[in-house]
């Protein structure tokens, strides 16, 4: 026995396997394209962002070498005046 066709069968019979395939193929297409846009944008963005901290990031990096060289030229000035001078001790020899 056969049994009757639906409308909605009706409607779909003119789809094949090829149209079907080339509409998964156009989507497929359709995806990597905004795939690859946003790509391009996320690594703008990226770039550009890098181009804003790379001067920050000299400008301290500088700022911290100058800090520890003059912190360094602190300590050894103090330690060379500790040791120079006579302690301020009146009445007795400490040593």
């Amino acid at each position: 026995m056969h049994r009757p066709t639906l409308p909605i069968e009706r409607k779909l019979e003119h789809f094949t396997s090829r149209a079907v395939a080339a509409l998964l193929v156009g989507a497929s297409c359709g995806v990597a394209l905004f795939q690859i846009y946003f790509l391009r944008e996320l690594l703008a963005a990226e770039v550009l962002l890098g181009l804003i901290f790379v001067p920050l990031l000299t400008i301290v990096a500088i700022m911290y070498t100058i800090g520890a060289i003059s912190e360094w030229g602190v300590e050894k000035l103090a330690v060379k005046a500790h040791s120079s001078s006579r302690p301020a001790v009146r009445g007795r020899n400490p040593f």
